[in-house]
């Protein structure tokens, strides 16, 4: 049988290697694959590209859009931080606190101690605005404190309070300083109810600082005077006073007044150092005391130049008031009645109206007795004259009237007497007035340079008469008599 498939039949062996590699068949094998160009690769890296960006892009939108949601619904802030009290008087408290991320500002809280709850006490715009004095507080009290961050209509939820913030104690106020020629200094000041006590700090005018060994500490809201013994008369004082909250071992120590001078170098004149050729006028004054400054200032003046006066007083003022009474016995001031309560006039005065008043005064004065006698208004009476007369007192009227009962004016006063004045007037003014108490001041000073001695209505009477007043009898001054 012939082959199909021999070289006869055909003109061409399919083994021969005549025939190129290129054209021969093997179904193992596949064309190889086209390697791509360099500008295909390039498009396919942008696309590559933009796919990750736009993924970036839409998880970042993701986020963003999670946030606003959450800002929408939540504040930015829960709790203001580090709230603190950097200055403390006895009405503000100055606030300052941690900046709160954006908020618009800041509302600020306080609750006074008893309160039931917190009150808005101010606030401030700004996120950077980080401080607040909180005024118009009561002194020597506890209040709590709180801040709240805002923004627009939102505030933040959350607090942590600044808890239990005293405020200091009041500036207290010297109305009684002087010092006498033992060197004690007698010294008084206004009281406070809400303090515990007072610190006085003293110290020589010419040192630099007062030391915190020498304070005096009285641990009482009540007293409110104090002696200081054993100073130096020659020299002069610093004297200042503040009120203290008490707080376990520690003293929240208060406002201090003003520092005060107190002169010492014209001590209390001695009693009966009057020199009868010399000149002289008798000071009065009426109506007192009272609780007004004038009554200790009037006797802080005349210490501090050694003068002497007569006070009129009226009855029921010296029980109310007793420690003035003493206080002018002590500086050698003579005690003179007005009546008991100053309501009777002229013929309407009575025995007992006088008796009454000569009576109290001489209870309190200890030893010191009541030597004189001025009507109310200056009307004058056979009943009040033969009263006095029993009483062993004299009457005395008066030769210059200041009226500053009818002023009320420091210059007038000292014009009604300054140019005026003689040898052996008695003046009449009223301790009650702080106008007065002004004027005395200037007074004062101008009839010692003009030479006057500055004596009582009794001391006047003696050294110009040469005999001591007699009892029932009314003394326009010292050389002449009513009657």
């Amino acid at each position: 049988m012939k082959d199909n498939y021999s070289n006869k039949d055909y003109d061409f062996d399919i083994f021969s290697d005549d025939i190129e590699p290129d054209y021969r068949r093997d179904v193992r094998r596949r064309p190889p694959a086209k390697r791509p160009s360099k500008r295909s690769h390039k498009r396919r890296t942008r696309i590559r590209i933009m796919m990750v960006s736009g993924a970036l892009l839409i998880l970042l939108l993701f986020i963003l859009l999670i946030v606003g949601i959450v800002n929408l619904f939540i504040p930015h802030s829960t709790i203001i931080e580090n709230i603190k009290a950097t200055e403390v008087t006895d009405k503000s408290v100055t606030l300052t606190w941690d900046k709160l991320g954006k908020a618009e500002g800041y509302n600020i809280y306080m609750m006074q101690s008893g309160a039931d709850g917190y009150s808005k006490a101010g606030s401030v715009e700004g996120a950077d605005t980080v401080t607040c004095t909180v005024s118009d507080l009561e002194q020597a009290t506890l209040y709590n404190f709180c801040v709240k961050a805002y923004y627009e209509d939102t505030e933040s939820p959350e607090v942590i309070p600044l808890e239990n913030i005293c405020t200091l104690p009041e500036q207290p106020e010297i109305t009684r300083s002087s010092l006498d020629d033992k060197g004690t200094m007698q010294l008084e000041w206004t009281k406070n109810e809400k303090a515990n006590g007072y610190r006085i700090d003293i110290k020589k005018a010419d040192a630099e600082e007062f030391a915190e060994s020498d304070a005096i500490i009285i641990n009482s809201k009540d007293e409110n005077k104090r002696e200081i013994p054993n100073l130096d008369t020659s020299v002069k004082y610093t004297v200042k006073v503040a009120s203290f909250l008490t707080s376990g071992d520690e003293k929240l120590i208060g406002v201090f007044s003003e520092p005060l001078d107190v002169d010492t170098s014209n001590p209390t004149f001695k009693a009966g150092a009057v020199d009868p050729t010399k000149p002289m006028v008798a000071l009065s004054f009426d109506d007192g005391p009272s609780d007004v400054a004038s009554c200790e200032k009037i006797l802080d003046i005349m210490q501090k130049y050694g003068a002497r006066g007569t006070f009129f007083m009226v009855g029921y003022n010296a029980t109310q008031y007793p420690d003035n009474i003493k206080r002018k016995a002590s500086l050698g001031m003579e005690l003179g009645n007005h009546t008991w309560d100053h309501t009777h006039y002229g013929e309407n005065v009575t025995a007992d109206d006088i008796k009454r008043c000569t009576d109290a005064i001489n209870q309190i004065a200890d030893g010191a007795k009541v030597t004189a006698f001025r009507s109310p208004g200056g009307m004058t009476t056979e009943t009040i004259l033969n009263e006095c007369k029993n009483e062993g007192i004299s009457a005395y009227y008066w030769t210059i009237d200041t009226e500053d009962w009818n002023s009320r004016d420091a210059n007038a006063v000292y014009d009604s007497v300054i140019g005026k004045v003689k040898d052996g007037d008695i003046i009449l003014m009223h301790e009650i007035y702080d106008s007065t108490a002004d004027a005395l001041d200037r007074i004062i000073p101008k009839l010692l340079e003009d030479g006057y001695q500055l004596v009582t209505c009794s001391e006047l009477v003696q050294a110009k008469s040469g005999n001591p007043p007699v009892p029932g009898t009314e003394y326009v001054s010292g050389t002449r008599t009513m009657n």
